[in-house]
């Protein structure tokens, strides 16, 4: 038998999970807000593989693998290049306010890239990408992963490529915006 849930209540349900588990309010409902976009822009929506990512994050964060207070720092900021510190804190929030300072300097500048250290999962690559749309302006966003979910290269065996997402939105006048969200893919023939 097939269940559905409505996006508002698996929102409410992550933001209650996330708060249960020592995230402030404000960045619960924004860790909230970036599954809920994923789960909607997946042709299968709300499915089991989504619980089970959250199952995983509140075990981090109960385990202390995730610092769910982290205080986000600015190691290193030259206006059109800057770099911050997530504390190990939820990758959608670093992601978030890293986008969010990448926004500001570009306002002022044209132009900007602003990096990350000590983060964790982001999720959706395209959720930080389009938050530079209201603003009429390119967005793109990209991480790195970790080699035990990596890929061997064309012709080898030992895994040696990250899936290494990224994502760019761009603005289209009235049209809709361009959103590309992807993430490398071996193949072997």
């Amino acid at each position: 038998m097939t269940s559905y849930l409505s996006a508002a209540s698996w929102h409410d349900f992550n933001v209650r999970v996330f708060t249960a588990a020592g995230v402030p309010g404000g960045d619960a409902k924004l860790a909230a807000d970036v599954r809920l976009e994923s789960a909607l822009r997946q042709g299968a929506g709300i499915d089991v593989f989504s619980i089970q990512r959250l199952q995983n994050t509140v075990r981090r964060l109960q385990a202390g693998g995730i610092n769910p207070v982290p205080q986000v720092a600015v190691v290193h900021d030259a206006g059109h290049h800057a770099l911050l510190d997530g504390d190990n804190g939820l990758g959608s929030v670093v992601g978030t306010r890293a986008m969010q300072r990448c926004l500001e300097n570009a306002r002022t500048r044209g132009l900007a890239l602003v990096g990350v250290r000590n983060s964790t999962t982001l999720g959706m690559m395209a959720y930080y990408a389009m938050l530079a749309l209201p603003q009429h302006a390119i967005g793109f966003a990209a991480t790195n992963t970790e080699l035990k979910i990596g890929l061997p290269p064309w012709g080898g065996v030992t895994p040696a490529l990250g899936n290494n997402p990224f994502a760019v939105a761009i603005p289209a006048g009235r049209g809709p915006a361009v959103v590309l969200d992807m993430s490398v893919i071996a193949t072997q023939p």
